[in-house]
Protein backbone atom coordinates (compact mmCIF):
# COMPACT_ATOMS: atom_id res chain seq x y z
CA UNK A 1 0.00 0.00 0.00
CA UNK A 2 1.11 3.10 -1.22
CA UNK A 3 1.68 6.12 1.20
CA UNK A 4 -1.66 8.08 1.80
CA UNK A 5 -2.30 11.64 0.79
CA UNK A 6 -4.43 13.83 2.27
CA UNK A 7 -7.15 15.16 0.05
CA UNK A 8 -6.91 18.38 1.29
CA UNK A 9 -3.44 19.70 1.11
CA UNK A 10 -2.24 16.95 -1.31
CA UNK A 11 0.59 16.29 0.63
CA UNK A 12 1.60 13.09 2.27
CA UNK A 13 2.37 13.71 5.59
CA UNK A 14 3.85 10.98 8.29
CA UNK A 15 1.31 12.57 10.91
CA UNK A 16 -1.75 10.49 11.75
CA UNK A 17 -5.27 10.68 9.80
CA UNK A 18 -8.58 11.44 11.22
CA UNK A 19 -11.66 10.95 9.32
CA UNK A 20 -9.68 10.77 6.15
CA UNK A 21 -7.87 14.19 6.35
CA UNK A 22 -3.95 14.78 7.78
CA UNK A 23 -4.33 15.61 11.36
CA UNK A 24 -2.83 19.26 10.48
CA UNK A 25 -5.93 19.80 8.20
CA UNK A 26 -8.27 18.33 11.05
CA UNK A 27 -7.23 20.57 13.82
CA UNK A 28 -7.29 23.56 10.97
CA UNK A 29 -11.20 22.69 9.86
CA UNK A 30 -12.95 20.85 12.42
CA UNK A 31 -11.49 21.82 16.30
CA UNK A 32 -12.78 25.14 17.32
CA UNK A 33 -11.20 25.06 20.78
CA UNK A 34 -10.36 28.95 21.53
CA UNK A 35 -10.28 28.02 25.26
CA UNK A 36 -9.58 30.79 27.58
CA UNK A 37 -9.29 29.32 31.23
CA UNK A 38 -9.10 32.12 33.86
CA UNK A 39 -7.37 31.42 37.58
CA UNK A 40 -8.78 33.61 40.54
CA UNK A 41 -5.51 35.09 41.99
CA UNK A 42 -5.95 36.88 45.61
CA UNK A 43 -3.32 39.52 45.75
CA UNK A 44 -3.60 39.64 49.33
CA UNK A 45 -2.94 36.40 50.50
CA UNK A 46 -1.04 34.83 47.30
CA UNK A 47 -3.50 32.16 46.97
CA UNK A 48 -5.06 30.96 43.57
CA UNK A 49 -8.13 28.90 43.35
CA UNK A 50 -8.26 25.79 41.41
CA UNK A 51 -11.34 23.36 41.74
CA UNK A 52 -13.16 25.87 43.81
CA UNK A 53 -10.84 25.84 46.03
CA UNK A 54 -8.17 28.77 47.04
CA UNK A 55 -4.71 27.41 48.13
CA UNK A 56 -1.07 28.26 48.43
CA UNK A 57 -0.96 26.93 44.74
CA UNK A 58 3.01 27.38 42.88
CA UNK A 59 2.58 28.56 39.00
CA UNK A 60 3.74 25.18 37.95
CA UNK A 61 0.56 23.19 40.11
CA UNK A 62 -1.39 25.98 38.35
CA UNK A 63 -0.14 25.19 35.04
CA UNK A 64 -0.59 21.56 35.47
CA UNK A 65 -4.02 22.02 36.69
CA UNK A 66 -4.94 24.18 33.15
CA UNK A 67 -3.51 21.86 31.08
CA UNK A 68 -5.27 18.69 32.72
CA UNK A 69 -8.80 20.42 31.95
CA UNK A 70 -7.53 21.14 28.14
CA UNK A 71 -6.45 17.87 27.74
CA UNK A 72 -9.93 16.36 28.86
CA UNK A 73 -11.75 18.69 26.64
CA UNK A 74 -9.30 17.43 23.61
CA UNK A 75 -9.81 14.23 24.16
CA UNK A 76 -14.07 14.29 24.52
CA UNK A 77 -13.48 16.56 20.90
CA UNK A 78 -11.27 13.16 19.10
CA UNK A 79 -13.18 11.05 21.70
CA UNK A 80 -14.11 7.94 18.73
CA UNK A 81 -11.22 8.04 16.49
CA UNK A 82 -8.28 5.75 16.97
CA UNK A 83 -6.05 8.61 17.98
CA UNK A 84 -3.80 9.62 21.57
CA UNK A 85 -3.79 13.21 23.01
CA UNK A 86 -1.53 14.06 25.16
CA UNK A 87 -1.30 17.95 26.25
CA UNK A 88 1.64 20.09 27.98
CA UNK A 89 2.55 23.15 29.11
CA UNK A 90 6.30 24.74 29.45
CA UNK A 91 7.02 27.42 32.18
CA UNK A 92 5.45 30.14 30.37
CA UNK A 93 1.66 28.61 29.93
CA UNK A 94 2.51 27.36 25.94
CA UNK A 95 0.10 24.52 25.35
CA UNK A 96 1.16 21.73 22.57
CA UNK A 97 -0.66 19.23 22.02
CA UNK A 98 0.54 15.47 20.91
CA UNK A 99 -1.60 13.63 18.17
CA UNK A 100 -0.36 10.30 17.82
CA UNK A 101 -1.72 6.91 16.77
CA UNK A 102 0.11 3.76 16.19
CA UNK A 103 2.73 4.82 13.65
CA UNK A 104 3.00 8.42 14.28
CA UNK A 105 2.61 11.54 15.89
CA UNK A 106 1.70 15.31 15.25
CA UNK A 107 2.63 18.46 17.44
CA UNK A 108 -0.22 21.41 17.31
CA UNK A 109 -0.38 24.59 19.55
CA UNK A 110 -4.41 24.71 20.25
CA UNK A 111 -5.62 28.05 21.01
CA UNK A 112 -5.74 28.37 24.32
CA UNK A 113 -5.35 31.24 26.88
CA UNK A 114 -4.66 31.35 30.64
CA UNK A 115 -5.42 33.87 31.95
CA UNK A 116 -4.35 35.27 36.11
CA UNK A 117 -7.66 37.03 37.48
CA UNK A 118 -7.27 39.08 40.55
CA UNK A 119 -9.78 38.68 43.15
CA UNK A 120 -9.84 39.17 46.41
CA UNK A 121 -10.79 35.64 48.60
CA UNK A 122 -13.21 35.27 50.56
CA UNK A 123 -10.83 34.73 53.70
CA UNK A 124 -9.67 38.41 52.83
CA UNK A 125 -13.07 39.44 52.46
CA UNK A 126 -13.67 38.91 55.98
CA UNK A 127 -10.28 40.24 57.10
CA UNK A 128 -11.16 43.49 55.41
CA UNK A 129 -14.77 44.17 56.87
CA UNK A 130 -13.15 42.58 60.45
CA UNK A 131 -15.94 39.32 60.03
CA UNK A 132 -15.00 36.72 61.81
CA UNK A 133 -16.98 33.40 62.39
CA UNK A 134 -14.96 32.24 65.67
CA UNK A 135 -12.74 33.78 68.85
CA UNK A 136 -9.92 32.15 70.39
CA UNK A 137 -9.22 33.50 73.75
CA UNK A 138 -5.86 32.31 75.13
CA UNK A 139 -5.62 33.25 78.85
CA UNK A 140 -3.69 31.48 81.79
CA UNK A 141 -4.65 29.24 84.21
CA UNK A 142 -5.21 31.07 87.67
CA UNK A 143 -4.45 34.39 86.05
CA UNK A 144 -3.04 36.71 82.60
CA UNK A 145 -0.32 35.38 80.83
CA UNK A 146 3.23 36.54 81.13
CA UNK A 147 4.67 38.00 78.46
CA UNK A 148 7.41 35.22 77.25
CA UNK A 149 4.63 33.03 77.65
CA UNK A 150 2.82 35.30 74.87
CA UNK A 151 5.42 35.10 72.67
CA UNK A 152 5.51 31.57 72.83
CA UNK A 153 1.79 31.79 71.78
CA UNK A 154 2.62 34.18 69.43
CA UNK A 155 5.45 32.09 67.98
CA UNK A 156 3.55 28.81 67.21
CA UNK A 157 0.73 30.94 65.60
CA UNK A 158 3.78 32.31 63.05
CA UNK A 159 4.59 28.58 62.60
CA UNK A 160 1.24 27.14 61.27
CA UNK A 161 1.16 26.59 57.86
CA UNK A 162 -0.26 29.47 55.50
CA UNK A 163 -3.00 27.58 54.60
CA UNK A 164 -4.28 28.20 58.18
CA UNK A 165 -2.85 31.45 58.91
CA UNK A 166 -5.20 32.61 55.88
CA UNK A 167 -8.42 32.20 58.03
CA UNK A 168 -7.01 34.04 60.77
CA UNK A 169 -8.71 37.69 60.34
CA UNK A 170 -6.90 39.57 63.45
CA UNK A 171 -4.62 38.55 66.48
CA UNK A 172 -4.26 41.11 69.48
CA UNK A 173 -2.94 41.19 72.37
CA UNK A 174 -5.11 41.96 75.08
CA UNK A 175 -4.17 42.42 79.20
CA UNK A 176 -5.65 38.55 80.03
CA UNK A 177 -3.23 36.90 77.28
CA UNK A 178 -3.84 36.59 73.29
CA UNK A 179 -7.68 36.48 71.07
CA UNK A 180 -7.32 35.30 68.06
CA UNK A 181 -10.04 36.22 65.45
CA UNK A 182 -10.95 33.06 62.58
CA UNK A 183 -13.31 33.49 59.76
CA UNK A 184 -14.11 29.12 60.31
CA UNK A 185 -14.80 27.03 63.00
CA UNK A 186 -13.23 24.12 61.63
CA UNK A 187 -10.10 26.14 61.31
CA UNK A 188 -10.48 27.94 64.52
CA UNK A 189 -10.58 24.32 66.25
CA UNK A 190 -7.82 23.24 64.76
CA UNK A 191 -5.48 26.24 65.55
CA UNK A 192 -7.27 25.77 69.84
CA UNK A 193 -5.65 21.88 69.59
CA UNK A 194 -2.47 23.13 68.20
CA UNK A 195 -1.94 25.33 70.96
CA UNK A 196 -3.02 22.63 73.77
CA UNK A 197 -0.88 20.12 71.81
CA UNK A 198 2.33 22.25 73.09
CA UNK A 199 0.90 23.97 76.07
CA UNK A 200 -0.71 22.10 79.55
CA UNK A 201 -4.19 24.00 79.17
CA UNK A 202 -7.75 23.64 78.99
CA UNK A 203 -10.77 23.99 76.14
CA UNK A 204 -14.44 25.16 77.01
CA UNK A 205 -16.71 25.61 74.07
CA UNK A 206 -19.86 28.14 74.19
CA UNK A 207 -21.58 29.97 71.20
CA UNK A 208 -22.56 33.97 71.34
CA UNK A 209 -25.68 35.15 69.92
CA UNK A 210 -24.77 37.96 66.84
CA UNK A 211 -28.27 38.77 65.72
CA UNK A 212 -31.42 37.54 65.15
CA UNK A 213 -33.17 37.88 61.78
CA UNK A 214 -36.40 36.52 60.56
CA UNK A 215 -36.32 33.81 62.97
CA UNK A 216 -32.61 32.79 62.18
CA UNK A 217 -30.43 33.14 64.94
CA UNK A 218 -26.36 34.14 64.15
CA UNK A 219 -24.08 32.69 66.44
CA UNK A 220 -19.84 32.91 66.60
CA UNK A 221 -17.85 30.25 68.42
CA UNK A 222 -16.59 31.16 71.50
CA UNK A 223 -12.91 28.72 72.32
CA UNK A 224 -11.86 29.62 75.58
CA UNK A 225 -8.56 28.07 75.90
CA UNK A 226 -6.68 28.11 79.19
CA UNK A 227 -2.82 27.44 79.34
CA UNK A 228 -0.18 27.58 81.71
CA UNK A 229 3.69 28.58 80.50
CA UNK A 230 4.67 26.34 76.80
CA UNK A 231 7.53 23.80 78.06
CA UNK A 232 9.47 21.55 76.67
CA UNK A 233 8.08 17.84 75.62
CA UNK A 234 9.55 16.43 77.96
CA UNK A 235 11.64 18.12 81.20
CA UNK A 236 13.38 17.14 84.90
CA UNK A 237 10.59 19.11 87.53
CA UNK A 238 9.71 18.44 91.01
CA UNK A 239 6.92 16.67 91.95
CA UNK A 240 5.35 16.73 95.61
CA UNK A 241 9.10 16.92 96.75
CA UNK A 242 10.11 14.45 94.45
CA UNK A 243 12.66 14.15 91.28
CA UNK A 244 10.59 13.47 87.68
CA UNK A 245 10.32 13.40 84.15
CA UNK A 246 7.44 15.74 83.19
CA UNK A 247 6.11 14.47 79.46
CA UNK A 248 3.43 16.64 78.18
CA UNK A 249 0.53 15.15 76.12
CA UNK A 250 -2.11 16.52 74.01
CA UNK A 251 -4.54 18.28 75.90
CA UNK A 252 -2.76 19.64 78.69
CA UNK A 253 -1.89 16.16 80.24
CA UNK A 254 1.22 15.33 81.78
CA UNK A 255 2.49 11.92 82.42
CA UNK A 256 5.18 11.73 85.33
CA UNK A 257 8.11 9.25 85.70
CA UNK A 258 9.22 9.35 89.51
CA UNK A 259 12.66 9.13 89.76
CA UNK A 260 14.22 6.20 91.11
CA UNK A 261 11.06 4.64 91.68
CA UNK A 262 9.86 4.40 88.45
CA UNK A 263 6.53 4.87 89.08
CA UNK A 264 4.25 6.43 86.67
CA UNK A 265 1.00 9.45 86.96
CA UNK A 266 -0.88 11.12 84.78
CA UNK A 267 -2.18 14.49 85.21
CA UNK A 268 -4.33 16.56 83.88
CA UNK A 269 -3.77 20.64 83.15
CA UNK A 270 -5.15 21.67 86.26
CA UNK A 271 -3.16 19.28 88.46
CA UNK A 272 0.21 20.25 86.75
CA UNK A 273 0.02 23.68 87.47
CA UNK A 274 -0.65 23.49 90.58
CA UNK A 275 1.66 20.38 91.54
CA UNK A 276 4.22 20.14 88.86
CA UNK A 277 7.49 22.62 89.83
CA UNK A 278 11.01 23.95 87.80
CA UNK A 279 13.85 21.36 89.04
CA UNK A 280 15.82 23.94 90.27
CA UNK A 281 18.98 20.67 91.83
CA UNK A 282 22.40 21.06 90.58
CA UNK A 283 22.08 19.30 86.99
CA UNK A 284 25.29 17.83 84.80
CA UNK A 285 24.71 17.41 81.08
CA UNK A 286 27.03 14.82 79.11
CA UNK A 287 26.41 13.05 76.28
CA UNK A 288 26.75 8.76 76.10
CA UNK A 289 28.95 7.82 74.07
CA UNK A 290 28.88 4.06 74.30
CA UNK A 291 26.35 1.54 75.56
CA UNK A 292 27.56 -2.07 76.79
CA UNK A 293 25.26 -5.22 77.83
CA UNK A 294 25.26 -3.84 81.48
CA UNK A 295 26.88 -0.35 81.66
CA UNK A 296 26.24 3.11 79.93
CA UNK A 297 29.48 5.35 79.15
CA UNK A 298 29.38 9.14 79.08
CA UNK A 299 31.30 12.06 78.48
CA UNK A 300 31.09 15.63 80.35
CA UNK A 301 31.37 18.83 78.37
CA UNK A 302 33.93 20.32 77.96
CA UNK A 303 36.26 16.85 79.35
CA UNK A 304 38.05 14.07 77.42
CA UNK A 305 37.79 11.43 80.33
CA UNK A 306 34.53 9.30 80.16
CA UNK A 307 32.68 8.01 83.35
CA UNK A 308 30.27 5.30 83.70
CA UNK A 309 26.73 4.00 85.11
CA UNK A 310 25.59 0.76 85.35
CA UNK A 311 22.12 0.45 83.49
CA UNK A 312 19.81 0.30 86.27
CA UNK A 313 20.94 3.49 87.75
CA UNK A 314 19.49 4.98 83.44
CA UNK A 315 16.47 6.49 82.90
CA UNK A 316 15.12 6.26 79.89
CA UNK A 317 16.67 4.49 76.78
CA UNK A 318 20.63 4.87 76.06
CA UNK A 319 21.82 5.14 72.74
CA UNK A 320 25.12 6.45 71.34
CA UNK A 321 24.72 10.49 70.71
CA UNK A 322 22.21 11.05 73.09
CA UNK A 323 22.45 13.86 75.63
CA UNK A 324 21.41 13.28 79.23
CA UNK A 325 21.49 15.05 82.59
CA UNK A 326 23.42 12.82 85.71
CA UNK A 327 21.58 14.08 89.07
CA UNK A 328 21.82 12.99 92.53
CA UNK A 329 19.11 11.77 94.76
CA UNK A 330 19.37 10.00 97.72
CA UNK A 331 22.75 9.72 97.56
CA UNK A 332 22.65 7.87 94.69
CA UNK A 333 23.80 9.00 91.01
CA UNK A 334 21.70 8.70 88.36
CA UNK A 335 21.40 8.92 84.07
CA UNK A 336 18.15 10.61 83.21
CA UNK A 337 17.45 10.91 78.98
CA UNK A 338 15.04 13.43 78.11
CA UNK A 339 15.14 12.54 74.37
Amino acid sequence: MGERVCPRCNRKPDIPFIRGICARCYVEREIKLQQRVVVPHCPLCNRYMLSGRWSQYSMKEVLKSVALKLQRELERLFRGYDVYIKLDVDDGGEFTAVISDSHSSFRWRPDALLEVKHQICPDCSRKIVGHHAAIIQVRGIGGPLSRSEKESILELLDRLPQKVKGSIVEVKEVKEGIDIKVSEHSTARSIASRILAECPGTLKESYKLISRSGGEKKTRLNLSVRVSKPVKKKALVEYQGELAIAEWKAGGRVELQLIPSNKRILLDARESVSRIREYTGELEEVEIIGVSTDRVFFIKRGELEYDEVDLKSVIGAPEKGKKAFVVIVGGRRLLAILD
